[in-house]
């Protein structure tokens, strides 16, 4: 740890990821899908949880409607 104006300062990191429902070259899936977040935040949460990392989530209202069980993983 590092001293900052007298206080201990942990370091972080921010990273940003851009997941909404799914998008091909024709425009989005009809109906959506959400394949790339049901994949990818589950992981991401295990490796927060491997290394006692904390986050913050900020995600679409569409996908707080459409996976519920997701964004109480999350919490």
């Amino acid at each position: 740890m590092r001293e900052y104006r007298g206080r201990l300062h942990k370091p972080a990191i921010y990273l940003t990821f851009d997941l909404e429902r799914d998008y091909i070259s024709t425009g989005y899936i009809d109906p959506p899908s959400f394949q790339g977040i049901d994949y990818h935040i589950p992981r991401i949460l295990d490796k927060m949880r491997e290394y006692g990392v904390t986050g913050t989530f900020f995600l679409t209202p569409e996908v707080l409607e459409r996976r519920e069980d997701l964004v109480r993983e999350i919490r």
